[in-house]
C-alpha cells in the first residue's frame, strides 16, 4: 500500500503499523528529448509535472534552483498529469521535459530519443511539524485530519483506478476503492479478499 493510502486510512482511525525505510534524496529526475543534454539547456523550455504543489513540482523547482534557473521565469512548468500523460506529452513534443520517478527514468535511459538529465536532483529537505501536544499528537483527530487533507484524495483514487482496473475490471476496482476509502467500516480485512480476485 502506498504511503498516502496508509496515512489516509490511519487518519480515519484505522490501526496502522508501518515498516519503512527512508532515503536522503528525492527520487525524481527530469527526462528530456534528445536535443537537451544539460540542466542549463532547460532555459526557455517547458517541463511537465503531475500537479502544481506535488512532489514532482517541488522536486523540479528545487533542482532548478540548484542550477541557478528560476522556475516559471527561466523554465515554464506545466501541470500535465500522471507519468503516462507526461510521457505522451514529452514524446509528442508538447513539452520539452518531464519529471519521472527514478525507476521509470532508468527504463527511459535505454531510449535513444530521450535524455535522462544527469545531476538534476533536488536536495533533501526535512519537514518539521510543530504540535501543541508533543506527547501524543496523533491522538488528536484534527492533527490526523490535517495530514489526511494535505493528500489529494482524487489523485489517489485516479492512480489506484489506473493501476488495478486492467487486472480487476472497472466494476470490481471501483468496489475495492470504495471499501478502502471506507476502511473504518470494514470489520475484518478478509472481507476484501473476494474483491482482490482477478476478474
Amino acid at each position: 500500500m502506498a504511503p498516502p493510502s496508509a496515512i489516509g486510512a490511519w487518519a480515519r482511525g484505522a490501526d496502522l503499523a508501518l515498516v519503512a525505510s527512508g532515503v536522503d534524496q528525492l527520487l525524481e529526475t527530469v527526462v528530456t528529448g534528445p536535443n537537451i543534454k544539460t540542466p542549463a539547456e532547460l532555459k526557455g523550455r517547458k517541463v511537465g509535472v503531475s500537479r502544481y504543489g506535488s512532489l514532482t513540482d517541488l522536486a523540479l523547482r528545487e533542482a532548478l534552483h540548484h542550477y541557478k534557473l528560476v522556475p516559471d521565469k527561466d523554465v515554464t512548468i506545466l501541470q500535465t498529469g500522471g507519468e503516462a500523460t507526461r510521457f505522451a506529452a514529452l514524446t509528442s513534443g508538447a513539452i520539452d521535459g518531464a519529471t519521472f520517478t527514478a525507476d521509470v527514468a532508468k527504463t527511459m535511459a535505454n531510449d535513444r530519443n530521450l535524455t535522462v538529465l544527469k545531476g538534476l536532483y533536488a536536495a533533501h529537505k526535512e519537514i518539521q511539524f510543530v504540535l501543541k501536544d508533543p506527547k501524543n499528537p496523533w491522538s488528536n483527530v484534527k492533527v490526523r485530519q490535517a495530514i489526511n487533507h494535505a493528500i489529494n484524495r482524487q489523485d489517489i483514487i485516479d492512480k489506484a483506478r489506473d493501476l488495478i482496473t486492467p487486472v480487476l475490471g472497472a466494476a470490481t476496482s471501483q468496489k475495492l476503492i470504495d471499501k478502502v476509502f471506507a476502511i473504518e467500516n470494514v470489520k475484518n480485512l478478509v472481507e476484501l479478499r473476494p474483491l482482490l480476485q482477478r476478474a
